[in-house]
């Protein structure tokens, strides 16, 4: 299915279509964003999780780690990292589709589910 504004993207995705081809430059664009935030948004949950994890478990007993601000920021890291954990729920087509090729017809997205 060819897509060339937004609600055609999104009826691609409710539909579930196997192939969806984005022909228009400023939507291609904005998708490929989302797909390079998704990415970004991955790699920042384990280094964020990662870090208020080591924060609360204080493993070599550091003082300041006691601290109500250090406590304030590991609730504030954690929640930010579940927030980012289920942010791919929030945006469909990055959830079930994957970017094969981007050429003169325009940006090819498939269905990660079909084969």
């Amino acid at each position: 299915m060819r897509a060339t504004t937004s609600e055609e993207l999104k009826r691609a995705v409710k539909q579930n279509e196997a192939e969806i081809v984005v022909s228009d430059a400023a939507l291609a664009r904005r998708v490929q964003l989302w797909f390079t935030l998704r990415r970004v948004a991955s790699i920042a949950v384990f280094v964020i999780l990662g870090f208020a994890l080591v924060v609360w478990a204080n493993p070599l007993d550091f003082e300041f780690l006691r601290l109500p601000a250090v406590r304030l920021a590991r609730q504030i890291a954690l929640g930010v990292g579940i927030v980012l954990l289920f942010a791919d729920y929030f945006v469909p087509v990055l959830r079930n589709y994957r970017v094969v090729s981007r050429d003169e017809a325009g940006l090819r997205l498939v269905n990660r589910k079909q084969k």
